[in-house]
């Protein structure tokens, strides 16, 4: 049984006194679930059983993968093209109303800001 029920961990708070307690010098426990190994385990499983159905999910035909590390416009004329590609019935117009209304409200966002 633990007397003093003091909370150590290796990072950010171990204890002053190395493999004792700091309040009644006890030898300190760290308990079997909390090892590196079987957190690993835990994440593994977690990424298995969540991570990579959802990915799987995502990456079928419905879906579009867009870089987001790219300048604004050119996000933005990738995405107009795949909505071309969706529905041709979107005519130039539209594409152009789209694309000021793009730039309109980036504008709007960059004075929210400041």
């Amino acid at each position: 049984m633990l007397s003093a029920e003091a909370v150590y961990n290796l990072i950010s708070r171990p204890s002053l006194r190395g493999s004792r307690c700091e309040n009644d010098g006890g030898a300190l426990v760290q308990r079997d679930d909390d090892t590196e190994g079987v957190i690993l385990h835990r994440l593994e499983d977690l990424a298995e059983r969540y991570s990579v159905p959802l990915i799987e999910y995502y990456n079928g035909p419905r879906y579009h993968r867009v870089a987001a590390d790219r300048n604004q416009d050119t996000i933005s004329e990738e995405l107009l093209s795949m909505l071309v590609e969706l529905a041709p019935a979107f005519s130039l117009h539209d594409r152009a109303s789209a694309a000021t209304s793009s730039q309109a409200q980036r504008k709007l966002t960059l004075n929210q800001r400041c």
